[in-house]
């Protein structure tokens, strides 16, 4: 058995089973929306302002310190030894931004 039989992989279906269907429509449906608010020009805007109301409420909130928390998550690479490790703000702060104002200035 190594490998297997290639003609019984074939046989395989390649469409979901019926079952599904109904799922998939249901996708398709609820996937338009969304689909139609990107095709809007201010929809980044839009976002971005939703975004910072959501950051703002939650820094004040009683969770403050769950926010705190996921601010200073370590992320980072390591590939054999070497490791470059940042927290998401040093991630956010000084990389994303750098990008975006490259953006923006082209």
């Amino acid at each position: 058995m190594s490998g297997g039989d290639p003609r019984a992989r074939a046989e395989l279906p390649s469409s979901p089973p019926e079952a599904w269907e109904p799922l998939l429509r249901f996708a398709r449906l609820a996937g338009r929306p969304l689909e139609r608010f990107l095709h809007i020009e201010a929809a980044s805007g839009i976002f971005l302002l939703v975004a910072a109301a959501v950051a703002l409420a939650w820094g004040n909130s009683p969770w403050a310190e769950s926010y705190m928390r996921l601010w200073h998550t370590p992320l980072g690479i390591r590939v054999g030894g070497l490791t470059f490790e940042r927290s998401l703000e040093w991630v956010v702060n000084d990389a994303l931004m750098v990008i975006f104002f490259f953006v923006v200035g082209m």
